[in-house]
């Protein structure tokens, strides 16, 4: 079962840690260096060490969610999570709420992986379909999901008409 991880406050099966102690008791002090060496020569700035942390526990194969606001660097772990897939030959799935910035977001991520590895999915419009990362609305998101739990293809479907 995958681990649950919030990044800033940490919770692993409902007990909760402080950063430091989530880096020193679940990490470790070689997984955070270990992401510091993998992750930041991919960046122009210094990583925060809650950015490492979630760096790191991906890389340890956790999933982990990043709840900051805006302007924190909450694309920055997006980011690493997309680099990491790739680098395992995964495919990914970057979510946004919106249309708006899921075109921004498909903008960004063509110049940082290249235009051919980058797809985009709004609901709208699809380019790219099956790359190996897409990027999409969560109501896209939640409706594959929805369609792949149920085996319906569409709404209609689903009422029996």
């Amino acid at each position: 079962i995958p681990r649950l991880v919030k990044v800033n406050d940490f919770y692993e099966e409902d007990v909760s840690f402080s950063n430091s102690n989530f880096n020193n008791d679940i990490l470790g002090d070689d997984s955070i260096e270990n992401a510091k060496e993998q992750l930041q020569p991919h960046f122009s700035f210094p990583l925060d060490s809650w950015q490492l942390s979630a760096g790191a526990s991906i890389l340890a194969n956790h999933n982990v969610i990043v709840c900051a606001p805006t302007g924190a660097g909450k694309t920055v772990v997006g980011e690493m999570a997309l680099r990491i897939a790739l680098q395992k030959d995964t495919k990914a799935i970057y979510t946004t709420p919106l249309k708006a910035l899921s075109n921004q977001k498909f903008g960004e991520m063509r110049k940082v992986f290249g235009a051919e590895k980058v797809g985009l999915a709004t609901g709208d419009i699809s380019i790219r379909r099956g790359a190996d990362v897409t990027i999409m609305t969560t109501e896209v998101y939640r409706n594959m999901a929805w369609r792949a739990r149920t085996g319906v293809s569409s709404l209609m479907d689903g009422m029996g008409t």
